[in-house]
């Protein structure tokens, strides 16, 4: 296990002795907190949605800390990040534009179950991409959610989910 660099620092550069390398990155939990019980991120803006699709896609451009929702603190590294063990619970209307690339990859399709919780993602500007590009598999659920907008592309594409092999989708509304 790395060593940490005890925390965050504000974005500034690593403190004396720390190595960047083993820079850790902290979340602010107004974007997403973590809930162990469920195994559960709890996406909270944009950039908490982003930072939830780079674990799930193994993307993590440095460790990460994150806040329990008991206040503690929920370590997560670049080498655990692309397992798919995580379950999504959506707590705010959030915005996708240009650049997003979708949660789940082709090698590493979603698997988990995200929760909408009646919640709406609006897609914006030149998206490509819905909330998922690649989802699917047995235990695969993606419920109570609501799109809106439009989406581009000259690839396989829908409302929710670019690419889905097997699962369920349900409550989920496309406008």
């Amino acid at each position: 296990e790395p060593p940490t660099t005890g925390g965050d620092n504000g974005g500034e550069d690593p403190a004396p002795g720390d190595s960047p390398e083993y820079e850790r990155q902290t979340i602010s939990s107004e974007d997403l907190t973590y809930d162990s019980s469920n195994v559960q991120l709890i996406i909270k803006s944009a950039s908490g949605l982003k930072t939830a699709c780079d674990i799930i896609n193994g993307t993590l451009d440095n460790d990460i800390n994150i806040t329990k929702t008991d206040g503690s603190t929920q370590e997560i590294t670049k080498s655990q990040s692309g397992t798919n063990t995580y379950n999504l619970k959506l707590d705010a209307n959030i915005e996708i534009s240009n650049g997003w690339v979708g949660i789940g990859t082709e090698t590493s399709p979603y698997t988990g179950t995200f929760d909408g919780n009646y919640k709406t993602i609006t897609y914006s500007g030149s998206v490509a991409t819905p909330l998922f590009n690649y989802a699917g598999g047995s235990n695969c659920e993606i419920k109570n959610l609501v799109t809106s907008g439009s989406i581009s592309s000259s690839g396989t594409t829908g409302g929710v989910v670019a690419n889905f092999s097997g699962g369920t989708i349900k409550n989920c509304v496309n406008n």
